[in-house]
């Protein structure tokens, strides 16, 4: 990736903005329809028009607390990217655990935005948005996954699924109800929405790789069950998605471009790559049926890329995963020992025969070779960047332990003026402009606390009635 520096565009840069310059320059997630509000892309195409924002970002907190000032930096650099494009940016409210979420921190984040000079209304679209509303989305996905091998029941005991995960030296152990026939899954999971079963006797995982190196793949839990009421969809529901399975799936449904988020999640990343690109028959409909007749000319030899996608095939296949026709097509790409053979090569022939018979199986694969050779991102899924979390020496910037101090009540409360809130920050009229004296960019080249905080201190205002003083050591 080449590098954009500050006097090419005359503003601060980093490697975010880099992508992005670079993205929109070579047309990735484009040609992209809008109908106005998140759909999957049957819906968009159907109803939408050219999409009017260039790119799409998200701040998506889950609203089981106030929001602190390392959620400041990532509400400037979410919609500051979407402003600085010509794009929009979102305000999702990520409320999947029913047990954790309150309006009234629904209500205290909306206020905190808007302190904060930013806003999710653009040109007539709203972009407030709940994960909540996409429940019933999320149910046909993880649908999918079951009808077509890729997820099942397991009845293992919490402790049973700790102790067969395996450790970062050591491959995990299949589940004894990994193998269980797909009706079976089907039926068991319709069960659990039902609300037939116990909390806790089941879950339904992802079937990837109990040997994968990144243990964010060995058959991570996409459902659970719980009986709880939800502050949203109240009873309707008693299984919920995970938080790693519903946040890709948000972020497509709204045509997210860049979802941004910290390091932490940085090994979530393939996991978060999977499930877009597993649920692309029913997430991506239109693009899906494109493939579908793309191939069958790959295998009638009328398309003229046939060589390249061959070899576009070839150097993916690490995207294989293990169900049969997978290892079969993985077992002809390992042959071609010596290069990519000719489009009339048997092994060619039947690596296409086996793509057209089931490229429901094959997603991932069609996602990386499609994209080098028709168009980038083919199937215009949303992609995840990571960036540093906001860290200040003797300052708490952990929401979990801020509600812990909470409610143990060390502190008075979320606007007590210890608290490093930004409700606090507005009782107190701090000026968080000296934030840019507590911050300074790293080596590292996701550290974007110099452009973010530029932006919050150009976003924030102090009442000069307070008369308060702050002092920074430097």
């Amino acid at each position: 990736m080449s590098e954009i520096t500050e006097a090419q565009t005359g503003r601060a840069t980093n490697f975010i903005r880099n992508i992005i310059e670079e993205d929109l320059a070579a047309g990735v997630n484009q040609p992209r329809l809008w109908c106005g509000h998140p759909a999957p892309y049957s819906e968009q195409a159907a109803n939408g028009v050219p999409d009017p924002a260039k790119i799409r970002t998200r701040f998506p907190p889950e609203p089981n607390g106030y929001l602190h000032i390392g959620h400041a930096k990532s509400i400037c650099l979410n919609f500051g990217l979407a402003r600085d494009y010509g794009g929009r940016c979102h305000m999702r409210f990520d409320d999947t655990n029913p047990v954790k979420e309150d309006q009234e921190y629904v209500d205290g984040i909306l206020d905190s935005v808007r302190w904060l000079g930013f806003t999710w209304e653009h040109g007539g679209e709203k972009n407030l948005y709940f994960a909540s509303s996409y429940f019933e989305y999320m149910y046909q996905f993880a649908e999918h996954l079951v009808r077509t091998g890729y997820a099942y029941v397991d009845e293992q005991t919490a402790d049973e699924m700790r102790d067969n995960r395996g450790t970062l030296k050591e491959p995990g152990k299949n589940s004894p109800y990994r193998d269980r026939p797909i009706e079976e899954n089907l039926r068991l999971f319709r069960e659990m929405r039902e609300g037939k079963h116990a909390e806790g006797s089941m879950v339904l995982r992802a079937r990837i790789d109990m040997a994968s190196p990144n243990m964010n793949l060995r058959d991570p839990a996409i459902y659970r069950i719980r009986f709880a009421e939800h502050h949203a969809t109240g009873d309707k529901w008693c299984i919920y998605p995970m938080y790693t399975f519903a946040h890709p799936i948000e972020d497509s449904l709204e045509e997210i471009t860049h979802s941004i988020c910290t390091l932490e999640f940085e090994d979530q990343r393939a996991f978060y790559d999977w499930a877009l690109e597993r649920v692309v028959p029913v997430l991506r409909t239109p693009q899906f049926e494109e493939a579908k007749a793309i191939l069958t000319q790959m295998k009638d030899s009328t398309h003229p890329k046939a060589a390249e996608f061959a070899a576009a095939c070839f150097a993916a296949r690490e995207k294989l995963g293990q169900s049969a026709v997978e290892q079969n097509a993985a077992s002809i790409l390992n042959g071609w020992t010596n290069g990519v053979p000719e489009v009339s090569d048997a092994s060619v022939k039947a690596l296409f025969e086996l793509l057209t018979d089931h490229p429901e199986h094959f997603t991932p694969l069609l996602q990386s070779a499609l994209s080098a050779v028709i168009r980038p991102n083919f199937f215009l899924l949303s992609h995840q960047y990571e960036f540093n979390r906001l860290s200040l020496t003797y300052v708490v910037v952990s929401k979990r332990k801020l509600i812990q101090l909470v409610k143990e009540k060390y502190v008075d409360g979320w606007d007590d003026p210890r608290m490093p809130t930004i409700i606090a920050c507005v009782d107190a009229a701090i000026h968080l402009k000296v934030c840019r004296c507590l911050l300074s960019a790293a080596a590292s080249q996701r550290c974007l606390a110099d452009g973010s905080i530029k932006e919050l201190a150009s976003n924030l205002s102090i009442s000069p009635s307070k008369g308060l003083h702050i002092a920074v050591w430097l």
